[in-house]
């Protein structure tokens, strides 16, 4: 768990130097600042949401589903409400396309956590799996088979 957290990190500060560096050379000093505290913004709530799936694995398919929509939706809201009362508390932030540079980094985060989510998702196998006999004729179900 701690080394899919981490591998998560570092890859997307890496993709964040990579657009960020670019960005310092382009457009100064200010823009690439702003780029780095929109990735802190994304990525801490990031973090905290892959953590809560990957806790989420040792319960039942229902835990998981809803940990994975609850876990986005409360990091959609995190990074929605934090960025607009650090735009209102720091001009500064805002003239220099915060709400821009959130977007950007809140997609690729989002692209980079589904990806390793479902690279690393355990796979259950009584998922598409037919009930054994036993159980159906305990739970009283018929078994049809079409030869």
């Amino acid at each position: 768990m701690i080394g899919r957290l981490f591998s998560f990190a570092a890859t997307s500060a890496l993709i964040g130097l990579l657009v960020i560096l670019p960005a310092r050379a382009s457009w100064g000093d200010a823009s690439a600042l702003t780029g780095a505290v929109a990735l802190a913004l994304c990525l801490v709530p990031a973090l905290v949401t892959l953590a809560l799936v990957q806790w989420s694995w040792r319960f039942p398919i229902e835990t998981q589903f809803t940990a994975a929509l609850g876990g986005t939706g409360i990091r959609l809201f995190v990074v929605v409400v934090a960025t607009m009362l650090l735009g209102q508390a720091l001009p500064f932030l805002a003239e220099n396309g915060l709400i821009s540079w959130v977007v950007l980094f809140y997609l690729l985060t989002l692209a980079l956590e589904v990806g390793l989510l479902l690279w690393a998702w355990p796979h259950t196998s009584s998922v598409n799996s037919t009930p054994p006999a036993s159980a159906a004729k305990a739970t009283g179900a018929s078994s049809i088979r079409a030869d």
